[in-house]
């Protein structure tokens, strides 16, 4: 595990200009775009992979962009520090954690789906939804259905 940012960029320099991802490594996904015939772009390598992510998040490759999260994901772990002592269960807490701070480096807002008073109800059952299919996609990498 890598705790030391000084350490991360140098792992995310190394990457290159085309990194792999673990979406394309993954069996579950590539085979579902395959079985509906549902071409997913983001499955690419090379420069055509690096096109269709740069359109989710011109950011993702620029590190003084990156920097630029920080100020915003510095705000949301302190909104999600004040709430922990509602969460008896640490595993529940931990989701929505990392949702609400997932949210706030990718659309650039925390949904706060950690605060149980004034969450709205469609952010939480996505959030739901959400650590659902990565329950689910756990469950099919180690299927013994796997291809």
């Amino acid at each position: 595990w890598i705790y030391d940012p000084r350490e991360m960029f140098k792992v995310f320099r190394a990457e290159g200009k085309y990194p792999d991802g673990p979406v394309r490594l993954t069996w579950p996904v590539p085979a579902y775009a395959e079985t509906r015939n549902r071409p997913n772009k983001l499955l690419n390598i090379g420069e055509e992979w690096r096109e269709h992510r740069m359109k989710l998040n011109k950011g993702i490759f620029n590190v003084d962009a990156a920097a630029s999260f920080l100020p915003h994901l510095d705000e949301t772990a302190k909104d999600l520090s004040s709430h922990v002592a509602e969460y008896p269960d640490l595993s529940e807490f931990c989701m929505l954690a990392s949702f609400d701070l997932f949210c706030t480096a990718v659309i650039g807002k925390s949904l706060r789906v950690i605060d149980q008073h004034s969450a709205k109800k469609r952010d939480v059952k996505f959030a739901d939804a959400a650590a659902k299919t990565f329950h689910y996609m756990g469950d099919l990498l180690y299927s013994p259905l796997e291809k």
